[in-house]
């Protein structure tokens, strides 16, 4: 089968030549070349040297089984996981690699440890592509979730990035095609990824309401309450319980406020909630708001609470859709505790001298006296005269003493 033929006319003088160019040939084929002297009937004939050149597409990775999802699927590939501080660097997933004639497409699968929001970056491109971000349906087809074209650049070479694709944990494929391969051509490339990985130690704890299984009761003092927490995609709201009262903190006025953890601004990204536990007459729970503020009008509340149990909330400002995500701490003012010191003082019996206007009547003057004088010799005197005569000890008066 003829892929391609030219005729080279003789020339008026000299030697003269001609070029079939740029044949997308495949690899593993047998051709065949031919040159023939159509005129060779008129008895005429040329002597020729026959060349071969051109664009071997032979990257070493052309050969890699990685040219559909059904070759990728099963790869075994260490999850992504990002940093203690919730980023993720630039990562490489695919490196140094090629697309073009022969090659026209390479996925990666990708395995994500945990909830983000990631970016994804094709570069070094010298020809047109393609990069795609799939997920798998429940099906198990893959379902495009974003893709972008990069044009082949005038000089030098391109880049294109998909960006902040809210995405769960679990896997995932990269694909990057040459949208032109069939014109035979080709470019090396790289994809990166980087972005904010929803990854607080906190996270899973069961706290997303008032009622849920998880939620930790505070004995609320001045300082804080809660460090190192997180609301945002994966992890709407958190959920902290303590009571004030009997068996819990004092009653009085308290102060909340909600403080960045991560060093970020607060910048409206999450609502503070106080909420009041209440019981029905059939014994039902419930509960009623207090009080709350946004941070992006406010950072704190003061509140006056009397006995009862209470809740905390602190819910992501967009309900966990991922574009409010927060770390945050909460600080409280709270109420001083009584003395012991002066309540020991208040509990203390009258001193003599608080008897002192008993001393009118009749009988036991001098030994309030000699109570007063707080000396032994004194409490003497105080026995003689409580061991008066009939007349003071049917004052009654001296009965109750």
């Amino acid at each position: 089968k003829s892929m391609k033929s030219i005729t080279v006319n003789a020339p008026k003088s000299g030697v003269a030549s001609g070029t079939i160019q740029n044949l997308l040939m495949e690899a593993g084929k047998d051709y065949y070349v031919a040159v023939e002297a159509p005129d060779w009937k008129k008895g005429v004939g040329t002597d020729y040297d026959l060349t071969v050149n051109g664009n071997v597409f032979n990257h070493a990775k052309n050969n890699l089984a990685n040219n559909s999802y059904d070759q990728v699927k099963g790869q075994s590939v260490t999850p992504i996981t990002g940093s203690a501080d919730g980023t993720l660097s630039s990562t490489p997933v695919l490196a140094d690699e090629w697309v073009g004639y022969g090659d026209s497409v390479d996925f990666q699968k990708i395995t994500l440890a945990n909830d983000g929001t990631y970016s994804f970056t094709v570069s070094g491109v010298s020809q047109k592509v393609k990069l795609t971000v799939y997920g798998v349906d429940a099906n198990g087809k893959l379902k495009s979730m974003k893709s972008i074209t990069v044009n082949a650049p005038k000089s030098g070479v391109a880049s294109g990035t998909i960006q902040n694709l809210l995405m769960d944990a679990g896997s995932y494929y990269v694909a990057v095609e040459a949208t032109d391969w069939k014109k035979g051509v080709g470019t090396d490339y790289n994809v990166s990824m980087s972005g904010s990985v929803y990854n607080n130690a906190k996270n899973g704890l069961n706290n997303g309401s008032w009622n849920a299984a998880g939620v930790e009761t505070l004995t609320l003092s001045t300082g804080k309450a809660v460090s190192g927490e997180w609301v945002g995609y994966g992890d709407a709201s958190d959920y902290f319980a303590f009571k004030v009262g009997a068996d819990g903190s004092a009653a009085g006025q308290y102060t909340f406020k909600l403080t960045s953890a991560d060093g970020n601004n607060l910048n409206g990204n999450a609502t503070f909630t106080i909420y009041q536990k209440k019981y029905n007459s059939k014994g039902a729970a419930s509960v009623s708001k207090v009080g709350s503020f946004t941070n992006n009008k406010a950072d704190s509340i003061t509140l006056e609470l009397g006995e009862g149990e209470y809740f905390m909330a602190v819910d992501s400002a967009d309900k966990g859709k991922g574009k409010k995500n927060m770390g945050y701490d909460i600080d409280v003012t709270a109420p001083a505790a009584p003395s012991l010191t002066s309540f020991a003082q208040d509990q203390q019996p009258a001193t003599a001298a608080a008897f002192a206007e008993l001393a009118g009547f009749d009988g036991v003057t001098a030994a309030l006296n000699a109570v007063a004088a707080d000396t032994l010799a004194g409490f003497g005197s105080a026995l003689d005269s409580l061991s008066g005569g009939d007349e003071q000890k049917k004052n009654p008066l001296f009965s109750v003493l």
